[in-house]
């Protein structure tokens, strides 16, 4: 159930990578991204539930109240629950499998990596975190989800 439906749609507005100079200005909104992790869990998981395309389109939502962080970063304590509760604040937090919240992290990291390499990709070879963070998350995934991915 939506809470604040008003806020729940400006929350697409948030600006990513504000933290990170080298990828501040590609101005990418939360609203790109969340679309952007919705697709790539369709792209792994076909038959993907109601439950975790909501969760797609919204993880990020409660940033609204307390900003995003990059990957890179260090969250200070009590971040994330910070932005759970924002996000529940919106809407109703949707219960994930063990599956389904490894599907929803795996497409949230590929979906950063996708857009580094899109705005700049000199990135991956002056930053080794970000070919470790994809490599891990890959490596991570059941083959069969892999092999999709790999067709990105």
């Amino acid at each position: 159930m939506i809470h604040n439906a008003r806020k729940l749609l400006r929350s697409g507005l948030v600006l990513r990578w504000h933290q990170n100079p080298d990828m501040s200005g590609c101005r990418e909104t939360n609203a790109e991204h969340q679309w952007s992790v919705a697709m790539l869990v369709l792209t792994m998981e076909p038959e993907a539930s109601r439950d975790l395309l909501i969760a797609a389109l919204t993880h990020d939502a409660g940033e609204i109240d307390v900003g995003d962080l990059a990957f890179t970063s260090a969250a200070p304590e009590g971040h994330r629950e910070m932005e759970r509760d924002a996000r529940a604040a919106l809407i109703d937090i949707p219960e994930l499998s063990p599956r389904e919240h490894m599907i929803l992290a795996a497409a949230d990291r590929i979906s950063a990596y996708h857009k580094m390499m899109q705005w700049n990709p000199s990135l991956a070879a002056k930053d080794d975190r970000w070919t470790e963070m994809l490599h891990h998350t890959l490596h991570n995934l059941p083959r069969e989800i892999r092999e999709r991915v790999y067709d990105i």
